[in-house]
């Protein structure tokens, strides 16, 4: 009997690998064919734990033997354009772990050889089909908040772990030599959640970054505001916070939502209990008046 299942390789075998490979393994029309790594015993170890039948050192030798329809591709940002531009001429479809590339006008020469090769590519927002983001943009299409004024997204990152640790003790890691550094590397998670919701495609941006306390050598707290024309919203990452969250809130003219992606839970923003306009009633007509979830 033909295997139909869609056949998918991986290239680079670092520390983020390990959720590709968990993931894909869950998804059951997918067959994982090969990894591969510059790093010939990084692709082999891998090869080990997650049960895929082949590894490589060469990318070129992957889709010749492994002939991968899909690629993950998980290795350094500076990598992505390169490596996809051999991949999609090879009529294979490419999906890119955040940051999709290190500059915008990389971002569309990559977009640009995908329409060439009439393959798809894209980079790995996975948070925007997390089941409950998912719950949360469906109240939002049901218009149950009304129009999207404002949205704050909170990104939590703990850097006392292994990855912390490079990032103080190493200044030639690739992080360093990302033009916005630790932030270009992982705010994107947060910043997807607000221009999801965001109509305007280039909103104005005000923001500032800093340091907090002396452990680090580099800028580990972003605060921005992006205002478009009729919604505005607040980003903060930061790495001291605690306790480390992912959070969004959604204030619209009907309602507001804070959706917690740590602990899947949304709650509905409760309307005032102190009295307000001319009749005191605290729930203007047509509000939404769901229970928390």
């Amino acid at each position: 009997m033909t295997d139909t299942r869609l056949r998918v390789a991986l290239v680079g075998c670092g520390q983020i690998a390990d959720a590709h490979l968990q993931e894909i393994r869950k998804i059951e029309s997918a067959q994982l064919v090969g990894v591969c790594d510059s790093h010939l015993d990084l692709a082999r170890q891998a090869a080990a734990r997650f049960g895929v039948p082949a590894s490589f050192d060469d990318v070129g030798e992957m889709i010749r033997s492994a002939q991968p329809i899909v690629v993950h591709l998980t290795t350094p940002p500076r990598t992505h354009l390169p490596l996809a531009r051999t991949l999609l001429s090879a009529g294979i479809h490419v999906y890119i772990e955040k940051p999709f590339t290190v500059t915008l006008a990389e971002a569309d020469e990559l977009l640009q050889a995908a329409a060439v090769s009439q393959r798809l590519t894209c980079v790995g927002h996975d948070q925007l089909f997390d089941p409950i983001w998912k719950d949360c943009r469906e109240l939002v299409d049901q218009d149950k908040l009304g129009e999207i004024v404002h949205i704050d997204s909170i990104q939590g990152y703990d850097l006392s772990g292994r990855f912390g640790e490079l990032l103080a003790s190493d200044p030639d890691y690739w992080v360093h030599r990302l033009p916005g550094g630790l932030f270009q590397n992982v705010m994107s998670h947060a910043l997807y959640r607000i221009t999801d919701l965001l109509p305007d495609v280039e909103p104005e941006i005000h923001a500032y970054w800093f340091s907090h306390g002396s452990k680090y050598p580099f800028p580990t707290e972003l605060r921005a505001m992006l205002s478009g024309r009729k919604t505005t919203a607040n980003l903060i990452f930061t790495s001291s916070a605690r306790p480390v969250q992912r959070i969004a809130r959604i204030h619209g003219t009907l309602g507001g939502l804070e959706v917690d992606l740590e602990s899947q839970l949304i709650r509905r923003l409760a309307p005032t209990r102190l009295p307000f306009g001319s009749s005191g009633d605290p729930n203007p007509p047509g509000g939404w008046n769901g229970s928390s979830r």
